[in-house]
């Protein structure tokens, strides 16, 4: 069994509202937050765990792992599927359904970190096949479950960046349209010096 973690999308709720930003299946994403609404800021992360059968016989995979990060937090409300055990959270829902050599299981669950000013920078969510099993009991050839092995493929990881915004796109703009009409003014007085010269 394989495992792809991926994110879906990403809610960021001020007390303005809440945006939606597409994670668009990345392995990395960044999100640049308001610093002024900083302490009225949850964002809500939803994290798609693909699992794929890529072996020649049918099986099941009996438990998913992910390893929640410390700056998260997890709401059993949210995900009925997961329950807490450690420093992990576990998912059995596919447990009882026979994955057939090819086919893919999708799972979803959802993190959220209510933000301040020095809560900012990176996030490393780690999900792996706990749990596998095949009834002629053949083992995985290039992965163990459960293990937390880096590099095996029953294990993936994604990566949130959370910064603020600085601002500089406004600031380039302001400065663009200064430069303008301060060139639009010079052009004018020239323009007015030589026409009064040639009066």
């Amino acid at each position: 069994m394989s495992l792809k973690k991926e994110i879906g999308q990403i809610k960021v709720t001020t007390g303005s509202g809440t945006v939606v930003y597409n994670g668009a299946g990345q392995n990395i994403t960044k999100i640049e937050l308001d610093s002024k609404k900083m302490a009225q800021t949850q964002v809500e992360v939803q994290y798609v765990i693909t699992v794929k059968n890529e072996g020649r016989l049918e099986g099941y995979a009996k438990e998913i792992y992910d390893y929640l990060p410390e700056q998260l937090d997890f709401d059993a409300k949210a995900n009925s599927n997961w329950k807490k055990n450690g420093n992990k959270i576990v998912n059995t829902s596919l447990e009882n359904q026979i994955i057939k050599p090819g086919e893919e299981r999708t799972i979803e669950l959802v993190l959220t970190k209510n933000m301040n000013n020095a809560e900012l920078g990176t996030i490393i969510n780690l999900a792996e096949v706990g749990l596998d099993y095949n009834e002629k009991g053949i083992k995985d050839i290039d992965s163990t479950a459960g293990n937390m092995q880096d590099g095996e493929d029953d294990m993936s990881s994604v990566t949130l960046i959370i910064g603020v915004k600085t601002g500089r796109t406004v600031l380039y703009i302001s400065i663009i349209v200064i430069s303008v009409l301060i060139l639009g003014f010079g052009v004018y007085m020239i323009k007015k010096k030589v026409l009064g010269k040639e009066v």
